[in-house]
Order: structure tokens, then C-alpha cells, then sequence
């Protein structure tokens, strides 16, 4: 199964100013639920650690991403992949920009991820629909960080999943976010992985599964991940 997720941000500050906010990466994790640990493990490679509980399960999900073609403050692009044998696996990347825009800057991702074995018997309308409630989710917690008195952003986004069966896609939404940086791709997609793992675990509870899910995203999502390496 097929996953592409894209989406646009009008943030307030400036591309030098967004590039190092997403250097922070305290106040990244601040924001992910959960969060245990964001690290560097090498020059472009990234480790992160969310623990996650539900009911009486309590489980503690790692990913590590790679970032390519830096190109600070305008953009760059990750690469990634998780394996949970007989559960599936999945691979993928995104791109991510910074654009000067009146009011600001404008953040644009492209994810495309590829999804296979059990995973992707989650279907497109369960991977869609909590990959968009999440995001609004990290985005509030993310701005923030910054104070109510900064100027409201904009948002505009929308996803896709594509199976077997067809094509699931969910109508362009807008919300606003206040702050005075964006809310990080990378930690956004890190958080959003939780938000799967959490929701699948509800329905089927399958560990392993669980665990491929928590990858994709991570590995793909964690587009955002670049803009930390770009180190400002």
C-alpha cells in the first residue's frame, strides 16, 4: 500500500529563524507526547525515543532517520525504513522546503512512503484520518511554546492512502496555529507514529504490527527530522 501526505504552513518569522527554532531539541520533544529522548547519532542521522501507554501496556518506540541533500535554510530530504518481519515493513521519504512568503515563510512537505505484509491491512481511511488529527495535535502544542501574543499562522493540508481497493483521500482542511516558528515536520511525524501505533493497538492489538506502523511513520514523517540537521 502506497502513503503520500503533503501539506503547506504560512509561519511568522523568517527562514533563518524557522530553520533554528527546528534546532531545539528540547523543546521538540516538549511537544511530542510521550517523548523520551531526540538525539543526534551522527553528523546526519537522528534517534528518537516515545513511550507510549494504553491501558496496562506500556511500550517505547525508536526510529532512526537519515538526512540528505541539506541545503539550510531552504530544504532537504529523508530517507528511511522499518522492518517487522512477518508484521510488514515500510519505506519511504519526504521533502521538505522553506520559501520566503508575504507574512513569513512557507514550509512545505511531500511524503511517499510504501507500506507492505499486515500493516497494510490497516487501511488507508485509519492511517488518513489519524495522521491528520495528529498533526493538528503537535502543531497546537508546538506553537504553544511560543506564547498566545505571537501571530497566527496558517495551515493547509491534506493526505492520501492508496490500497488495493482505491484510493482514500481527505478534503484540504485549515486551521490556525499560533506561535512564532513552525511546529517541526520531523517531530510532528514522530509524534503522528504514536498516534497510529495508539490507535491500531485500540482496535487489534498486535505489538508487531504496532511497532512496522510506528516505523513508517518515523522513517517517512520524520521528514521534519531535516531541518534539525540543518543545524542554522
Amino acid at each position: 500500500m502506497a502513503f503520500e501526505m503533503d501539506g503547506e504552513f504560512v509561519l511568522p518569522a523568517t527562514r533563518e529563524q524557522v530553520w533554528k527554532a527546528l534546532n531545539d531539541p528540547d523543546v521538540l520533544c516538549r511537544c511530542i507526547q510521550g517523548c523520551q529522548a531526540l538525539e543526534r547519532t551522527g553528523e546526519n542521522s537522528f534517534k528518537a525515543d516515545v513511550k507510549m501507554k494504553i491501558g496496562p501496556v506500556s511500550s517505547v518506540f525508536s526510529g532512526n532517520v537519515d538526512l540528505l541533500d541539506l541545503d539550510p535554510p531552504a530544504s532537504y530530504r529523508i530517507q528511511g525504513k522499518g522492518d517487522g518481519g512477518a508484521a510488514g515493513f515500510a519505506k519511504g521519504g519526504a521533502k521538505v522546503t522553506l520559501n520566503d512568503t508575504e507574512g513569513g515563510t512557507l514550509l512545505r512537505y511531500d511524503i511517499n512512503a510504501d507500506i507492505g505484509g499486515k500493516l497494510a491491512q490497516l487501511g488507508g481511511r485509519l492511517i488518513n484520518g489519524v495522521a491528520k488529527r495528529q498533526a493538528d495535535l503537535f502543531f497546537e502544542s508546538f506553537a504553544a511554546e511560543f506564547g498566545p501574543e505571537k501571530e497566527e499562522g496558517r495551515k493547509e493540508g491534506r493526505s492520501v492512502a492508496q490500497g488495493d481497493v482505491g484510493s482514500i483521500a481527505s478534503r484540504p482542511s485549515q486551521s490556525s496555529v499560533r506561535g512564532s516558528a513552525p511546529a517541526t515536520p520531523w517531530a510532528w511525524f514522530i509524534a503522528l507514529a504514536v498516534a497510529i501505533v495508539a490507535g491500531f493497538l485500540l482496535g487489534r492489538s498486535e505489538a508487531d504490527t504496532a511497532w512496522v506502523v510506528a516505523m513508517v511513520v518515523l522513517a517517512v514523517i520524520s521528514a521534519g527530522a531535516g531541518f534539525r540537521a540543518g543545524r542554522g
